[in-house]
């Protein structure tokens, strides 16, 4: 259900971005930003708490695992959402540049750094 949303909004930014419309790129690159922040907050969290202390992976692993509900306790899962929110940000900062010209770039080389990682954290 969830993934099948996150295709429902890629799938209208793209059309969205065909328009030459200031205000709906501004809502698209605003869009952009937010799943950006989203996975960037994701990834925050796993290092905040795999930080916290000398314990083994398992019991970091289950304390990140906690700070979500029960339907998403799957580090895969949150890996693959991870994946495809960086994937929708980056073509929205590539595609954007109109907009703010050196921030679109420099939000869209962080989005496909951490994407390249967590593609990297699911081998």
């Amino acid at each position: 259900m969830l993934l099948s949303l996150i295709f429902y909004i890629f799938m209208k930014t793209i059309v969205i971005m065909g328009i030459q419309n200031k205000r709906r790129d501004w809502i698209v690159f605003c869009t952009g930003t937010l799943l950006f922040l989203l996975a960037l907050s994701n990834i925050l969290l796993w290092i905040y708490v795999a930080t916290r202390g000398v314990q083994k992976f398992e019991v970091h692993k289950s304390q990140y695992l906690s700070f979500f509900p029960a339907v998403l306790q799957n580090a895969f899962l949150l890996t693959v959402i991870n994946i495809v929110l960086l994937g929708i940000a980056f073509v929205i900062f590539i595609r954007s540049t109109k907009i703010i010209k050196y921030v679109s770039y420099i939000l869209a080389i962080f989005a496909g750094i951490l994407l390249m990682w967590n593609v990297f954290s699911l081998m």
